[in-house]
């Protein structure tokens, strides 16, 4: 049995707190950093003329003795025979004076904490930037992975290291193997920036058999980091995979997408119309985006690249007074909706097939990726149309089927039945989660679901019961009834919500 002792010593009139767990196996010190240093993981810069924590020389419970007796210290320790004294983490010198060098740092899933999961070490660049720099060790992760329940998150979190220019993670493929096995997805995060990996979704196999090595011998690489813009905040994603002293990039996710966590200056005074875009050969393609109440903005992406935040407040000349005005809104300030040469989007025109598949491809943010590039399987798709490589994109990402074989039928009206299959297919297709509303219509509200047809049944119950698909009114859920435009744009919004893309 476990026996947890706090010992407290502190003065209301200072604001700096110390913490210290011993299963972290390392010192935690729950402070921002102090002078343009790390006062994290028992680093603490020299310029400050506070308390000191005494210095870890061998001994533990006299280590631990008199940090208790240390001014302002909230000390709290976990004693038992699986707990190991934790090892005060050097410090660098130079450049590098009062920064964290090799701390050890625990790796937690929703059970319980594993220690040894990961290295830290914060140091600055000769031109005075902060880096963040983590070393994901293979055992602790394999301790973490056997504990974690199937599509659990694995997460590496140090909350106290803040204002770091760029953060990375060297993750040896091994250990990306192990998360995957159970689906697992991998957190890395300081106190304001992160990475929620898909562990599954990583080309590894395509990145070997380029480098022509094994998959476990590849050592991953991500790296988040600040970029120079005058616009917007701007922020670089990028994971790449070497061996043997070759490396090779990743820029697609396979069917799942990762979150990058970052600051933002300015908080967005409305989180639901904040947008975010990835620029690939310098054209700006919207991604999802929420933001959370610490004033980070969680980026999801199925690729990596360089990524924009901006606030934006779009509205369309022909929306006021619609009924789904406050929708079109948000989505057109997202840039997902675009209106017309004259300012309108005419919410109420029925939408087209094609019209459809650009327009959730766009709210996905899978709008410029490579997915489209492969044969055109449809005799009525022109390759050369503005619309065939988003077609191209639905279709390979498993959202579209054709009418028959070889057809798409671009210009068909859009059926709220297609609609609602092409909704679940994507949440299928990303793993997203669509939980039921509780309280909501099911499909024994509607006295003419019996108009639905045979392959669409499944799709329509899904998509009704979770809440993005509803009524036309007198009970009726007009299966066959071409959707309109700003029908689309709702459904689709409330997949983002529903999937945690978005805010509500």
């Amino acid at each position: 049995m476990k026996k947890k002792t706090t010992a407290k010593k502190s003065r209301p009139t200072r604001s700096m707190k110390k913490t210290v767990s011993s299963s972290l196996l390392a010192v935690t010190l729950s402070t921002s950093l102090i002078g343009g240093t790390a006062s994290a993981l028992g680093a603490q810069p020299a310029e400050h003329s506070g308390p000191q924590p005494p210095v870890y020389q061998g001994d533990s419970l006299q280590y631990f003795t008199a940090l208790i007796q240390t001014e302002d210290v909230d000390l709290q320790l976990t004693s038992g025979e699986d707990v190991v004294p934790a090892p005060v983490p050097s410090v660098g010198s130079g450049t590098n004076a009062g920064a964290v060098i090799g701390a050890l740092i625990p790796a937690v899933n929703s059970s319980q904490e594993t220690p040894n999961s990961a290295s830290l070490d914060v140091v600055k660049s000769a031109d005075g930037k902060q880096l963040a720099k983590f070393k994901v060790l293979k055992d602790g992760i394999e301790a973490a992975v056997k504990a974690a329940k199937k599509r659990d998150t694995i997460e590496i979190v140090v909350p106290s290291v803040k204002g770091s220019s760029r953060v990375e993670a060297d993750i040896p493929s091994a250990a990306i193997q192990l998360l995957a096995s159970k689906s697992v997805m991998l957190s890395i995060q300081t106190g304001d920036i992160g990475v929620r990996i898909p562990s599954s979704a990583l080309p590894l196999d395509a990145a070997a058999k380029q480098l022509g090595v094994d998959a476990a011998k590849l050592e991953l690489k991500l790296k988040i980091e600040k970029v120079a813009s005058a616009s917007a905040e701007s922020y670089e994603l990028t994971f790449t995979a070497g061996a043997n002293g070759q490396e090779v990039s990743f820029t697609q996710m396979q069917g799942q997408f990762a979150a990058m966590i970052v600051p933002i200056a300015k908080p967005v005074a409305a989180p639901k119309k904040g947008a975010a875009y990835i620029i690939e050969n310098g054209v700006r393609y919207p991604v999802p985006v929420t933001f959370d109440e610490e004033g980070r903005a969680h980026i999801h992406s199925t690729r990596t690249g360089t990524f924009v935040i901006e606030e934006r407040n779009e509205t369309f000349a022909d929306t006021t007074g619609h009924w789904a005005a406050e929708a079109l809104d948000v989505m057109g300030s997202k840039g997902v909706l675009e209106s017309d040469e004259t300012g309108k989007f005419n919410p109420d025109a029925q939408i087209s097939r094609v019209e459809f598949a650009r327009l959730i491809v766009r709210a996905l943010g899978l709008e410029g990726s490579d997915t489209g590039h492969s044969e055109n399987p449809f005799h009525d798709i022109d390759s050369n149309a503005s619309y065939a490589a988003a077609v191209q994109i639905a279709v390979n990402a498993g959202l579209f089927k054709g009418i028959a074989e070889g057809t798409f039928a671009p210009d068909r009206m859009m059926t709220r039945e297609q609609m609602a299959a092409v909704l679940v297919r994507a949440a299928a297709a990303f793993q997203l989660e669509l939980p039921s509303v509780q309280g909501g219509a099911t499909v024994d509200s509607f006295r003419d679901m019996d108009s639905v047809s045979d392959w669409a049944k499944d799709d329509m119950r899904k998509a009704i019961e979770s809440g993005l698909l509803q009524g036309t009114g007198g009970g009726q859920i007009a299966s066959q009834k071409a959707g309109t435009k700003s029908q689309s744009a709702v459904v689709i919004m409330k997949l983002l919500q529903q999937a945690g893309l978005m805010n509500s």
